[in-house]
């Protein structure tokens, strides 16, 4: 098979597509995007639970949340093992983690997203962002001090 017609730009323009393809499947076979079961998420969701189940619960942590051109928001949340939580916010909760950093939540008050899930219980500190359907939780970044009974 002769490919002179192609030439070396032509070749080396195939060859680059092919890499790229390559290197896009890659990612998708790593978990490349946050997939909560990648062996490249650089954060342990356990580390930020707060005991297996809320009868078990050893901690809380206590949040100031901040939204702009808002008031200031004080709010207590554990998350725990079995994909339950509380927030004196939403009240009780389940979740699902849905990436890396972020899981999804159910209330009876409306459902949402928890994301850039940062910190741990070591650290004693835990921050991340909001997203609600429940009217005026939207939008709400959270810093956590870690309060352990």
């Amino acid at each position: 098979m002769h490919l002179s017609k192609l030439g070396d730009t032509g070749m080396n323009r195939i060859i680059t597509k092919i890499c790229v393809v390559i290197l896009i499947a890659m990612g998708a076979i790593s978990g490349c995007g946050g997939s909560s079961g990648s062996g490249s998420c650089d954060f342990d969701f356990n580390s930020i639970l707060n005991g297996a189940n809320a009868d078990m619960a050893f901690s809380q942590w206590n949040c100031v949340g901040s939204k702009p051109g808002f008031i200031v928001l004080d709010f207590a949340f554990q998350v725990f093992e079995d994909e339950t939580g509380f927030s004196t916010n939403v009240g009780l909760f389940t979740y699902e983690q849905t990436g890396c950093r972020s899981i999804r939540f159910q209330s009876g008050l409306g459902d949402g997203n928890l994301i850039n899930l940062d910190g741990s219980n070591e650290s004693g500190i835990l921050t991340f962002d909001q997203t609600s359907s429940t009217p005026g939780l939207d939008g709400i970044s959270s810093d956590c001090l870690l309060e352990v009974f």
